[in-house]
């Protein structure tokens, strides 16, 4: 009976079991809404992110459209800019001002800005605060906005060669469960089935044997 027992928990534990891939999703800058729908693959999904600028003294604020086809939590976010050159003044600087995930003129969630590198503001870091992760999202149209200043990006020599600055970033959402994933599929049923049609036989078999035993008991 113990075998019987370890068969069908070892069989549900194998159909039950679901490998984590997540599918990408290249958002559009300044794309309209409601935007692409994120894939998700086995689960999970990602939308990924970015600009580059080379043109100084500009003020930039773009805005990326995307779309949820199912409920799903938010279990990570960041942005990162990339310096177009080194050295100072600080070439090819991209200055982020905010970064901030949107639905409609709602702010639902606002990135934290990372240290920089000492006596510097290039390279910034922005992450999503961690008492902000895990948040279910609806089925839906989003968001991500952010804006900047784009400072001695256009290569020029009077500033040592500097190149453009960009940044990238990512948002990465898992697909919440659903009260249909949690009722055990056809293939489930059978072997748990399977499995109690084959303790009760093991059951029927070992009475007849009790019941002998304790006649022949009774009749000494």
């Amino acid at each position: 009976m113990r075998r019987v027992f370890l068969a069908v928990t070892t069989a549900v534990t194998i159909l039950s079991a679901t490998p984590v891939c997540a599918a990408t999703t290249i958002v559009p800058q300044d794309n309209s809404s409601p935007g692409p729908t994120l894939a998700f693959t086995d689960g999970s999904a990602i939308a990924t992110f970015g600009a580059s600028y080379s043109v100084d003294n500009t003020t930039f604020m773009d805005t990326f459209h995307f779309s949820l086809a199912e409920a799903a939590t938010l279990t990570a976010g960041f942005l990162m800019t990339s310096a177009g050159g080194s050295g100072i003044p600080y070439k090819g600087d991209l200055d982020i001002s905010f970064v901030s995930l949107m639905s409609g003129d709602s702010t639902l969630i606002m990135f934290e800005k990372s240290a920089s590198p000492p006596s510097t503001d290039k390279n910034e870091r922005f992450d999503i605060p961690a008492g902000s992760l895990n948040q279910l999202f609806a089925p839906g149209s989003y968001a991500l906005k952010l804006s900047g200043f784009a400072d001695n990006v256009s290569g020029s020599t009077a500033q040592g060669g500097a190149g453009p600055g960009s940044y990238r970033g990512s948002l990465t959402f898992t697909a919440a469960p659903s009260i249909k994933s949690a009722v055990p599929e056809t293939s489930t049923w059978g072997m748990l089935l399977l499995g109690f049609g084959g303790l009760g036989f093991a059951m029927r078999r070992r009475k007849p044997s009790d019941r002998g035993q304790r006649l022949r008991v009774a009749l000494n």
